[in-house]
């Protein structure tokens, strides 16, 4: 293995199917909340997830979705966790089938906080053959 294909790696796993597109860019759950990806609003799909050990301030985890990564809270830590110990929720990931919607909270200090609230999103359907 070369150099630059052992360091320049994707935040990737084996467990998924989906691959990332390379560097692709970080979303913030304030953000998405902003573009509508809210209850009654537009959900997105989780392809896979990964944790980041090498964060500055601590294991930090993340969802990969089509085209973009979405960078998230401390205490979804170990529910990210959970989740790549879970073969059903890798399956669900893998057949795009797992997906969510970002909720605001107050948090103690009384401002704005975010979470995921998740969803079982429905297979596209098979398209109708002619014959």
């Amino acid at each position: 293995m070369s150099f630059a294909s052992k360091y320049n790696t994707q935040p990737t796993s084996t467990l998924f199917t989906y691959k990332q597109i390379p560097d692709a860019p970080f979303a913030k759950l304030k953000d998405l909340y902003a573009d509508g990806y809210r209850e009654n609003g537009k959900t997105f799909v989780i392809r896979g997830a990964f944790i980041n050990e090498k964060s500055r301030y601590g294991a930090s985890a993340a969802f990969m979705c089509d085209g973009y990564n979405i960078s998230l809270p401390a205490h979804m830590l170990e529910d990210v966790r959970d989740m790549l110990a879970d073969q059903d929720a890798i399956s669900a990931m893998n057949a795009g089938t797992a997906g969510g919607y970002v909720y605001s909270y107050k948090n103690r200090n009384g401002g704005d906080s975010y979470s995921v609230r998740f969803v079982d999103i429905k297979p596209a359907p098979a398209e109708d053959l002619p014959f």
